[in-house]
């Protein structure tokens, strides 16, 4: 973990479990492989200051938020550099096709 977040882990105190000090120690180590962009980075700040106020139940959503984004963008690019695809759409789905540039 970062010294921010061994920070925010650290101003729980005694007012939650152990075992949810291990969950935000986990949520916090999951949100450093995001990378360092700027998005990422306030992200990180956001989940520190929620963390620090003891909101696990947030920062946990946020993270399965940003983690589901993050796959669906790398999934995007990556079926768009395949030569031919086959796609199964749903009526009234909305669909996102990208194409290599």
């Amino acid at each position: 973990l970062t010294a921010r977040s061994v920070q925010a882990v650290g101003r729980l105190g005694t007012s939650i479990a152990p075992v949810d000090m291990q969950r935000a120690r986990r949520l916090l180590s999951l949100a450093r492989q995001w990378g360092d962009s700027l998005q990422a980075k306030n992200a990180r700040a956001m989940l520190h200051g929620a963390v620090a106020d003891g909101d696990l139940d947030s920062v946990a959503r946020l993270v399965r938020r940003y983690n589901a984004l993050e796959c669906m963008q790398r999934f995007l690019w990556a079926d768009a550099c395949r030569p031919t695809t086959e796609y199964r759409v749903a009526p009234g789905v909305r669909i996102e096709l990208l194409s290599k540039p």
